[in-house]
């Protein structure tokens, strides 16, 4: 088991959620049609979060932009050791399936799809951190 004992407070404000911009598929918005009521004015504060196998908690936030999120890296202690944008679009996020994000060995693996396209791929990032 991690434990991480959070010291720094990450101040997030939530972004408005317009479903007319989502751009979702026909089945989807005739969902949300039959259940208006339950649909949230925002979108949620967060994104995803990941801990390492240096036991760092990697978390990114929903910002205003469609095609950017932000991240945090917190320690063991709980202390920020980073701050980071990540591009990545909002509306192609799904509530069922958490985005594939893993970090080991110094490295950030992640997974890019594009259907347009016919882009689905597992891409390596190395990881530094550097001093400020």
């Amino acid at each position: 088991m991690v434990l991480i004992n959070v010291l720094f407070t990450i101040h997030i404000r939530k972004s408005n959620l317009s479903i007319s911009d989502v751009g979702l598929g026909s089945s989807r918005m005739q969902l949300i049609n039959e259940n208006k009521e339950e649909i949230p004015k925002m979108w949620p504060a967060l994104h995803n979060m990941v801990i390492d196998d240096q036991e760092r908690l990697w978390i990114l936030t929903i910002t205003d932009s469609d095609s950017t999120y932000k991240g945090w890296v917190l320690n063991k202690k709980g202390e920020l050791m980073a701050k980071f944008n990540w591009s990545g679009s909002r509306n192609e996020r799904t509530p069922e399936v958490s985005p594939l994000f893993k970090i080991k060995n110094g490295y950030l693996y992640t997974r890019e799809r594009d259907i347009r396209k016919g882009i689905d791929r597992i891409v390596k990032y190395k990881i530094i951190f550097k001093e400020q």
